[in-house]
């Protein structure tokens, strides 16, 4: 019986704008709805703030209603606002705000990592980080290698990391997409 190996994909890069931009979203989405709960807290219980999730506005005139009607009958729910100065297009605002940006802000973060997916991009990455020990090792001597020269003669397969200071396989190149310039 043949042994068959199993692939496992290894980290190749990481998606640092999209975790930037999940963040920023996140936050102003937490916030957004820090202001809008801190808000209606003036005016109604936001306690159970799971049930308000469902639907904000719907829930908000509900309790809204629920807590003032009975001491001004007769009086539509628009008067009601007026009287008691709700500023409804604050709310309505801070509901588009919160429905607008697509994040559950209740589920874990995202995996921002980059993967291979084969065998090959795998065996292409372990290459390319063999080629860039030799060239560091090169470096521990007396000898200079200078990276520009070196993406260029790699065709892009290299790529220069200002963070960390040092060459890297590019990731486009071990995912098969290949850059031109």
């Amino acid at each position: 019986m043949k042994n068959i190996k199993q692939f496992t994909p290894i980290i190749i890069g990481y998606k640092s704008d999209e975790e930037k931009a999940y963040k920023t979203n996140l936050e102003a989405k937490k916030n957004a709805l820090q202001t809008f709960y801190d808000y209606t807290g003036k005016f109604i219980s936001t306690e159970d703030r799971k049930t308000f999730r469902a639907n904000l506005y719907d829930t908000f005139v509900k309790r809204f209603y629920d807590k003032y009607a009975k001491d001004y009958p007769h009086i539509t729910i628009n008067k009601l606002f007026a009287l008691l100065d709700v500023n409804i297009e604050k709310i309505n605002s801070l509901i588009a705000i919160i429905n607008s940006i697509q994040i559950d802000e209740d589920a874990p973060e995202p995996n921002f990592n980059i993967y291979t997916e084969s065998d090959e991009q795998n065996k292409l990455y372990g290459y390319l980080k063999t080629i860039i020990d030799n060239i560091e090792n090169l470096q521990k001597g007396a000898h200079h290698v200078y990276p520009a020269p070196l993406i260029n003669a790699f065709n892009t397969a290299l790529h220069y990391d200002f963070k960390e200071n040092r060459l890297k396989p590019s990731v486009h190149f071990v995912k098969g997409q290949i850059i031109r310039f």
